[in-house]
C-alpha cells in the first residue's frame, strides 16, 4: 500500500514538473517581449552588392539590387571595415562593393557587419556616336 502511495507521488511530481517550466519559460518570453528583445536567436542573412546611397542622417546604407533595392540600418552595433581596418559610416561611399550580414528584427533589415570590399568609380555614359 505504502509503495503504490509513493509510486503515485512520484507520478503526480512528474507530470506536474514540466507545466511548471513551461509556466517558467512562458514568464521569460513575457519579460523579452516586454522588454523589446526577442527570446528567440534571429539568425543572421549574409548580403553583397554595390553602394547606392548612404543616408547618413538616417543612419541607412542602400545597396543596389537586380529586382529591387534594399536599405539596411546602422546601428550601434554595427561593424564596419574597410581596407581591413575599423571603419565608420562616413568611410562608406555610392558605388563601393560590400559584404556583410544583416539580421531582420521587426521588419527592418539592422547590419551586423559590412565590409568595403573594394571602391567602384562612377563611370559616366559615353556619348553614342550616330554613324548610320
Amino acid at each position: 500500500m505504502k509503495r503504490i502511495l509513493i509510486l503515485s507521488l512520484l507520478l503526480a511530481g512528474v507530470v506536474a514538473c514540466p507545466s511548471v517550466v513551461s509556466a517558467a519559460s512562458k514568464k521569460a518570453d513575457k519579460a523579452a517581449s516586454e522588454s523589446g528583445k526577442s527570446s528567440a536567436k534571429v539568425k543572421s542573412v549574409p548580403f553583397k552588392g554595390a553602394v547606392k546611397s548612404v543616408d547618413k542622417v538616417a543612419k541607412t546604407v542602400t545597396i543596389a539590387g537586380k529586382d529591387h533595392d534594399r536599405q539596411f540600418q546602422v546601428t550601434s552595433d554595427t561593424r564596419i571595415t574597410k581596407g581591413g581596418k575599423p571603419a565608420i559610416l562616413d568611410d562608406i561611399a555610392e558605388g563601393d562593393n560590400v559584404t556583410g550580414a544583416y539580421k531582420d528584427i521587426d521588419g527592418k533589415m539592422n547590419l551586423v557587419s559590412i565590409t568595403v570590399k573594394s571602391e567602384t568609380k562612377k563611370v559616366e555614359p559615353k556619348e553614342q556616336t550616330g554613324k548610320k
